[in-house]
């Protein structure tokens, strides 16, 4: 090649750089640029962990009754994961929001204006660290992962949590417009929800992009969730100022005294692109209508029940489904007047509510001083009514084959219903005793106990008898456990 065509050469590849748009160098593969998982075994890769359980800054008048801990099962990659549960206040001096959460700096996080950002992670919600679900007064209020804006009193515009005001608890992104004068005032709040209920016990798989800016024109977010673009890209400004945002991870809501939260993180990493950034998904965990189709089906609706796109002819069977996906059956009766209509269900009216189910009047007669025992002595009309409607023991399953754990321990875990006392007894070939246990089913229905079997001799084949009581029924099922 001459050097005058060398010369040509060069200079139009130069100005061909010039035409290529800055967004096209997204297709190159990328790189990390900062990782905060939890592979090293602490939080050592987080700037600060915001939980009352560790006693240094944080106490229970600040952040409510929290924990934030490091764990080794479940995870979604390598050995560690990060588990932050939320109890319900116990003191008078509890703080109003309650929180275990862990932060990073605003230079660790990239939240600078006009910067550009892949944020991923994975997010688990066990089904058995969420027994009454989620907070169901205000739609935003169970927030798992934002940007805090870095003036403090800001809160965050990029936003992800629970919406637990429908018949069953979804997962929500959302855009915060606030005041350009007043941070505290939202003016706006685009939102967008994840297709279907929250499954429990599956990995979320969390893209977000986001490009930093304070000018509603410039900024912008784009997100992914199990590998599926769900909020296409939408125009805003992303923080309030120029002082930047920093990325915060854990669990935060109001004050509720309504049950446990539990959440698990992992992987948690910053990337010029998504291919630098995206995993692939985990396998999804759908529930299965077969599976609460059995002799726990027993009594009849007077018509047939179309329900996620299955149908459902005895109340059991339905509510075992509704349950088994992590909805409330509280909350599923009360957006459904016509399924009401065929139970027969009229529900008691207390407060500014009407409530159908005996463990939801119990967990609101609780967060308001009283107890159910007490309520129902004076109100036995009320009380009976609820009892009626409920009148047997709606199913009792065993939900999975039992583990074995060290110490002559098997872990059990079970489904009722709520609020009844469970009875564990676990007995060798010979119908010999090996271990017995007593406790409540949860406001959920989840039965979770490590059974101590102290009359084990190393015995391969047991019978597990489970039995559930309550004041409108029992029932009881065996399950025969062969140990490794």
């Amino acid at each position: 090649m001459s050097p005058r065509a060398s010369a040509v050469l060069v200079v139009a590849l130069a100005v061909l750089a010039l035409l290529v748009p800055a967004g096209a160098a997204q297709a190159a593969p990328g790189s990390i640029a900062t990782v905060h998982g939890y592979e090293t075994g602490d939080f050592s890769q987080w700037a600060e962990v915001q939980a009352s359980c560790r006693g240094d800054v944080y106490d229970v008048a600040t952040v409510g009754d929290g924990c934030a801990s490091i764990v080794r099962s479940p995870v979604r990659e390598g050995s560690y994961a990060a588990k932050y549960v939320v109890r319900p206040a116990r003191r008078a001096d509890s703080a109003d929001v309650e929180r275990a959460e862990v932060y990073m700096s605003d230079e660790q996080s990239g939240g600078h204006e006009g910067q550009e950002w892949f944020y991923a992670w994975s997010t688990m919600f066990p089904a058995v660290g969420n027994p009454a679900g989620f907070w169901p007064t205000y739609a935003d209020f169970n927030v798992f992962t934002n940007w805090h804006n870095a003036d403090g009193p800001c809160g965050g515009n990029v936003v992800l949590g629970i919406d637990a005001t429908g018949s069953v608890p979804r997962i929500y992104f959302m855009l915060v417009v606030r005041d350009r004068n007043d941070c505290g005032r939202v003016v706006q709040r685009k939102k967008f929800y994840l297709d279907g209920a929250l499954a429990f016990d599956h990995w979320y798989d969390f893209v977000v992009r986001v490009r930093w800016s304070s000018d509603p024109a410039k900024g912008f977010v784009e997100v992914f969730a199990d590998g599926e673009r769900w909020v296409p890209r939408t125009e805003g400004a992303t923080m309030f100022n120029s002082h930047g945002a920093y990325w915060k991870q854990g669990f935060y809501r109001a004050q509720w005294r309504g049950g446990v939260n539990t959440v698990l993180h992992d992987g948690a990493r910053r990337g010029t692109s998504l291919a630098a950034v995206m995993r692939a998904p985990a396998r999804p965990v759908e529930p299965r209508a077969a599976a609460c189709a059995g002799p726990q089906g027993t009594r009849a609706l007077a018509g047939a029940v179309r329900f996620d796109g299955h149908r459902f002819r005895s109340e059991d069977g339905l509510r075992c489904y509704v349950e088994r996906r992590g909805a409330s059956w509280e909350l599923f009766l009360r957006s459904r007047p016509r399924v009401r209509s065929l139970l027969g269900r009229h529900g008691v009216r207390w407060g500014s509510d009407t409530f159908y189910t005996r463990s939801h009047l119990a967990i609101w007669l609780s967060a308001h001083g009283s107890r159910y025992a007490r309520w129902s002595t004076v109100h036995p009309a009320a009380a009976a009514r609820l009892d009626q409607q409920a009148r047997a023991l709606p199913y009792l399953t065993i939900d999975r084959k039992p583990r074995v754990l060290a110490g002559r321990r098997l872990l059990v875990r079970a489904r009722a219903l709520p609020g009844s006392e469970v009875t564990l007894v676990a007995r060798d070939g010979r119908g010999r005793l090996l271990g017995r246990a007593r406790l409540s089913a949860s406001a959920r229905g989840h039965v979770l106990q490590r059974l101590e079997l102290p009359g084990w001799r190393g015995q391969r084949r047991l019978r597990l008898t489970v039995r559930a009581r309550s004041a409108t029924g029992r029932r009881s099922t065996v399950l025969a456990v062969r140990l490794p």
